[in-house]
């Protein structure tokens, strides 16, 4: 991985697809290079975190926005104000924002598994073609998840307090999630524990296939909306998922997906007196997330044995090959998580 070298004649756009994500991202370059930089938001946050309504959320986030650009010393600086959550339907949105000026343009990309993160990527890819520009040193940067394959890094060490202030200026967005601490971890495992790193993947854009990856993105998006509303219906009606495995008064589960999802479950399955045997997640970005938690891959699973307890699949998204692979190591007991919910909401259980 080689240094980020900012040179004196560089002029660095940052993509934002909402009001925090270049500062989360990109905070370190801001406070570093504030005077070579332009800041462009996409969309006016409207759905973010908050206990207010998305109206007055958008008004908030609005606000936060600006002060965070004055706390950097940005001068050039817009929100477009796309209704956040209808990037998708806006993918032309900076055509006519002139990329020629610039030399380095940070954006949000696949790392962060976020449809509005892939959709803006999509942006600059439209904008590029239409104004026919054939060379430019484009960059993803990490917001949710370290990037993966990161080419370049940014030593922030000398100003990461000012970038949690900065981070810490959205108070909205880190009130119910200190996802700030979250960053500020991620910046110093980005330097080996010693220092503090923002990390960023050099991408040729002419080479990526956004449009498959935004539309994947886009159908997992709502897969996890179908079970999570679902779900939490269920709950206000009084039932839970242990009451799909009625015959079991003990029963034991072992929990493949680990994410948003298999937390939830986990909280509940515990609460309702059951036994988790262990969590089942490929991903190793997933164990790095919860360090402190035994994840293991379906293969190591099966020291186990525990071929006959109930396994639960989180990520119905690839439930078919989940279930394909996990039959062939043994296990007998496999249960999609959209599947149980579909029965128990029909009420024939």
């Amino acid at each position: 991985m080689k240094e980020l070298v900012i040179d004196k004649q560089d002029k660095i756009l940052i993509i934002a697809p909402h009001p925090d994500d270049e500062s989360i991202g990109c905070g370190g370059l801001l406070l570093k290079y504030g005077n070579q930089c332009d800041v462009v938001c996409l969309t006016d946050g409207r759905q973010g975190q908050g206990d207010v309504t998305p109206c007055r959320l958008a008004k908030i986030r609005k606000y936060e926005f600006v002060e965070a650009m004055k706390n950097v010393g940005l001068k050039n600086y817009k929100m477009l104000n796309i209704e956040d959550g209808t990037l998708c339907a806006h993918l032309f949105c900076l055509n006519d924002i002139d990329i020629s000026i610039y030399t380095k343009i940070f954006v949000t990309g696949r790392s962060d598994n976020h449809p509005d993160h892939t959709a803006s990527l999509v942006c600059l890819m439209n904008a590029i073609e239409m104004q026919n520009i054939e060379q430019k040193e484009i960059y993803e940067y990490e917001v949710h998840h370290s990037v993966s394959g990161a080419t370049h890094y940014l030593d922030i060490t000398d100003v990461i307090e000012k970038k949690s202030i900065l981070i810490g200026i959205y108070k909205s967005q880190i009130k119910n999630f200190p996802f700030d601490k979250k960053i500020l971890e991620m910046n110093l495992k980005n330097g080996n524990e010693e220092y503090y790193f923002e990390n960023y993947k050099r991408i040729n854009i002419k080479t990526v296939d956004a449009n498959i990856c935004i539309e994947r993105e886009l159908e997992k998006s709502r897969e996890f909306y179908w079970i999570y509303t679902r779900w939490m219906n269920l709950i206000q009606n009084g039932r839970c998922i242990k009451e799909y495995f009625k015959e079991d008064n003990k029963l034991e589960i072992i929990i493949y997906g680990y994410k948003e999802i298999g937390k939830l479950l986990e909280r509940e399955m515990i609460n309702e007196g059951c036994t988790i045997n262990y969590v089942i997640d490929n991903s190793k970005k997933v164990k790095d997330d919860y360090p402190q938690k035994e994840i293991i891959s379906a293969e190591e699973s099966t020291k186990y044995k525990c071929f006959d307890n109930a396994v639960i699949v989180t990520a119905t998204f690839y439930y078919k090959d989940i279930e394909e692979t996990l039959e062939k190591l043994g296990y007998t007991n496999i249960h999609s998580l959209k599947r149980i919910l579909e029965e128990l909401e029909s009420g024939e259980i």
